[in-house]
């Protein structure tokens, strides 16, 4: 499965569109195809931190999509 993801490398860094391989959900992940996400104001003032608790970081939290696929123990949701 092929993703695109607005990523922010390091904080302060650059934001840069990447596509790549996504891979299969793991246990208790879905895998969610998105139809449509914006990166908002939050998401530009955590690219602006000085510290940020993990990176790469995909940016982008206000999607809708549908879910294509679950992993082992996932019950809540199905494709």
């Amino acid at each position: 499965m092929q993703r695109t993801a607005v990523v922010l490398e390091a904080a302060r860094g650059a934001i840069t569109v990447q596509r790549g391989e996504a891979g299969v959900p793991g246990p208790g992940e879905a895998a969610v195809q998105l139809e449509a996400c914006g990166v908002c104001h939050s998401d530009l003032f955590v690219a602006g931190l000085e510290k940020l608790p993990r990176t790469p970081l995909t940016l982008g939290h206000e999607g809708i999509g549908r879910v294509t696929a679950v992993g082992d123990g996932v019950s809540q949701v199905r494709p």
